[in-house]
């Protein structure tokens, strides 16, 4: 049975590209431009994940938002689809003004 994408899995597949990446929710909010409990409330579902922080997380990790949504939602963590390093987001968080 193919799976659907909702809020939920999409939120769900934030965390995992977070946790694989080796990344704090700091070092993602810091690179979007929003507090760490803002962030965390993003990915909890504890605020509702609007398309603006949507595209400022796909924007932060050089992915391309469509690729949440073709097939299944299994597909986002190809290695094609995550091209972005810890480094990367260390380099963006120290170059930040």
């Amino acid at each position: 049975m193919e799976q659907e994408w909702t809020v939920a899995t999409v939120r769900q597949s934030l965390r995992k590209i977070r946790i694989e990446r080796g990344l704090r929710a700091q070092d993602v909010a810091k690179v979007m431009k929003i507090s760490r409990p803002f962030y965390t409330q993003l990915e909890s579902g504890a605020r509702g994940l609007t398309m603006r922080y949507f595209l400022r997380f796909t924007k932060a990790f050089d992915i391309d938002p469509g690729v949440f949504f073709e097939g299944e939602p299994t597909a986002v963590f190809a290695p094609s689809a995550i091209k972005i390093s810890k480094s990367t987001i260390e380099h963006r968080k120290r170059n930040e003004v």
